[in-house]
């Protein structure tokens, strides 16, 4: 996958500290850049005194009372800046932000384990460092999305600069920013030594799903020029060598299928493989599964009454032409007119599973699929009569994951607009969620649960009791009070409580 990276200086947030004369003293005076992206990778500068120096360094990285630390704290949140230790000293700390949501933040800084009081630090209303949408670079589109190692893949998003690889000090926009660095994946292409980077964000629609079951915006893949012998034996046993590009097993084991069946690998290197063919059966496949991509067939100038009829079509036909290409997502040039396209392939799940294909584009689309894998039992599943900018039509199958599926697609266009072509699918089991890619949709459940209330009964045994006869008591209790001398007993009260229970309000002189 792809990202940009690139390098901000801003304006320094300043203010003045005084009364730091104490020895051991430890203050914060100011921060740079005030303002970064929300996808993290800005370079803090934080500058002051009594940072640590010596003790940065520990035989256990992890403690938390080593050395320098710095969050970021907003009303919500608190998030760690990871500091690069060796640009770090006793009066300057330089800490890289993580991603961060779009909000104000404040700084707290710890040296060997003690926080810096805040009485001690910059103050100022403008003391926050800042997350922004509009000062994050983005990646909004790539083309194309797949190709060999050493393609030229075109970016567009907010770039922000015009600064490129140059000494020029600042973009035509009078922000100094520049690129630093352009990488996918583990690849990096390094333009500049960067002194600082902010990573790009990628809009959620860049991201597609791979055949490994990986986010992914760009794919790299193998390139075959050459095979030698073209002939050999039903029986098997003929040395096999495949010429061509970037073979390695990186991420999984190299597959060699010849007419379907597999080839023993005898020997990989980045350029040539070899293997041994094995004994062939006769079968009624007439195409194999195997490379990737599809075959795209097209007659121009036609335009028959029936969409079905492009199945028979052959490349005896007038106005033929046969291409490959690596998607069903496909677009036509405008000026093509008045005709006929046939694309045909196989898809093989990354998993058992319930697949919904799904198929948009102008003008008439048919999907067809067959379940055995050959060409001949296939049937339609989808069909597109008009045009449509959404998904809106879909066909239902259940496949087994790695076996080969035999796929057609038909598409004509009839009048002066840009003809166009999009096949995908969903399926019910996905590790990803909508937060993750748009290719992605969340599922609500609503779930009702039912039980019976039951009553309960228990029988409860007192062991070791002895019997004894009860009792009755009787009580004598004596009240004092100078209502007689005041002559108002009348209006007096009082009561008699035992735990929680309590009589009602008896007069000075009953009995009880």
């Amino acid at each position: 996958m792809g990202r940009v990276a690139r390098q901000l200086h801003l304006p320094l947030a300043v203010c003045t500290i005084l009364l730091w004369s104490s020895v051991g003293a430890q203050w914060v005076s100011r921060i740079t850049p005030n303002v970064g992206s929300v996808n993290g990778g800005t370079r803090l500068t934080i500058e002051g005194g009594g940072f640590s120096k010596a003790s940065q360094f520990s035989l256990n990285a992890d403690d938390p009372n080593v050395g320098n630390s710095v969050t970021l704290v907003s009303q919500t949140r608190s998030i760690p800046c990871d500091v690069e230790k060796d640009s770090s000293h006793s009066t300057k700390i330089v800490c890289y932000t993580r991603a961060l949501p779009e909000g104000d933040y404040d700084i707290r800084v710890t040296v060997d384990g003690v926080m810096i009081p805040l009485s001690q630090i910059c103050t100022y209303w403008w003391w926050f460092f800042c997350t922004r949408l509009y000062y994050t670079p983005t990646i909004q589109s790539l083309s194309p999305l797949s190709g060999l190692p050493g393609t030229v893949v075109t970016i567009r998003g907010r770039i922000i600069t015009d600064v490129y690889g140059s000494s020029t000090d600042r973009s035509s926009n009078g922000l100094n920013t520049r690129f630093v660095r352009a990488y996918m994946g583990g690849m990096s292409c390094e333009l500049l030594k960067p002194n600082s980077e902010e990573k790009s964000l990628p809009d959620l629609g860049l991201f597609s799903v791979s055949a490994l079951n990986k986010l992914a915006m760009f794919q790299t893949y193998a390139e075959v020029t050459g095979v030698s012998p073209s002939i050999g034996s039903v029986l098997g046993g003929t040395s096999l060598t495949i010429q061509g590009h970037y073979f390695d097993e990186t991420d999984l084991p190299a597959v060699v299928l010849v007419g379907g069946h597999e080839c023993q690998i005898q020997s990989l290197s980045d350029q040539k493989i070899v293997c041994m063919t094995p004994g062939y059966e006769m079968t009624n496949m007439t195409v194999f599964p195997g490379s990737r991509g599809l075959k795209m067939e097209m007659w121009s100038n036609s335009n028959p009454s029936n969409l079905e009829d492009v199945l028979a079509y052959n490349a005896s036909m007038s106005g033929y032409s046969v291409q490959w290409v690596d998607s069903l997502s496909y677009v036509w040039p405008v000026e093509m007119n008045n005709f006929v396209a046939r694309l045909s392939g196989f898809f093989v799940p990354m998993e058992t599973d319930n697949y919904y294909f799904i198929i948009k584009g102008n003008f008439t689309n048919q999907l067809y699929f067959s379940q055995t894998g050959l060409p001949k039992d296939k049937v339609r599943i989808v069909y597109q009569p008009q045009n449509t900018y959404n998904f809106s039509h879909f066909g239902f199958q259940k496949l087994e994951k790695g076996k080969p599926y035999y796929i057609e697609v038909l598409v004509q266009k009839y009048y002066n607009y840009q003809a166009s072509v999009d096949v995908g699918f969903f399926k019910d089991i996905s590790p990803f969620t909508a937060q993750q890619t748009t290719e992605a949709v969340n599922e609500r459940q609503q779930i009702s649960a039912n039980y019976d209330v039951l009553s309960e009964k228990q029988v409860v045994s007192f062991k070791g009791w002895a019997p004894v006869r009860a009792l009755q008591e009787v009580q004598t209790i004596r009240i004092n009070s100078d209502c007689f001398s005041k002559s108002f007993c009348d209006n007096t009260y009082y009561f008699l409580g035992y735990g929680d229970h309590k009589t009602g309000a008896l007069l000075y002189f009953t009995k009880v």
